[in-house]
């Protein structure tokens, strides 16, 4: 469905004679490096209760993780010291990850609309206006800025996306993820 609603709009884009600029990105590790304050927030924003949270977060800050593999487990082991941070992530196998992801992932994009970048186009099929910042699947993203007006030299599109990339990279950034 991703893939063809991509198709769709770079079709329309096409068609409009629009230019646009499409930028494929993948977040490194996303579940792995999940700020625990932000994935707080953002959970809490979708409704799910603070002690919830503050017992799943606590829990991960202060396990002691061993990697097993066909061999046993590892001797050695990382984890809450006290003499560094507590680990932060929600852990790829955890049940809670796809939903801390996508609670962030929420977010981001409306961020990037917000401050001016996507692609506006007047829907034929639901009749209302939309942006459309870019398509997802977990965490590999295409980010999409266009521009209609045909004025406007190609040199302004490309900084403009150049903004738009580097917006996606520090708002990933500020939740713990990177590129």
């Amino acid at each position: 469905e991703v893939s063809m609603n991509q198709l769709l709009t770079y079709n329309s884009i096409w068609a409009r004679r629009g230019r646009a600029v499409i930028m494929s990105n993948d977040a490194k590790g996303c579940y792995d490096r999940i700020a625990h304050t932000v994935v707080n927030l953002a959970l809490q924003r979708l409704g799910i209760p603070r002690p919830a949270l503050q017992s799943m977060l606590e829990t991960i800050q202060e396990m002691e993780h061993h990697i097993r593999t066909a061999f046993g487990d590892s001797e050695g082991s990382y984890g809450s010291n006290g003499a560094q941070p507590p680990p932060q992530g929600i852990l790829q196998g955890s049940g809670s990850g796809p939903a801390g992801w996508a609670s962030i992932a929420a977010v981001v994009p409306k961020a990037m609309r917000d401050h001016g970048f996507g692609y506006d186009v007047w829907s034929l099929i639901c009749q209302r206006a939309l942006v459309i910042v870019g398509f997802a699947f977990v965490d590999d993203t295409d980010l999409i800025h266009a521009i209609r007006d045909r004025k406007v030299p190609t040199i302004q599109l490309l900084a403009e996306a150049q903004e738009a990339l580097s917006l996606w990279e520090n708002l990933l950034h500020a939740t713990g993820g990177a590129l």
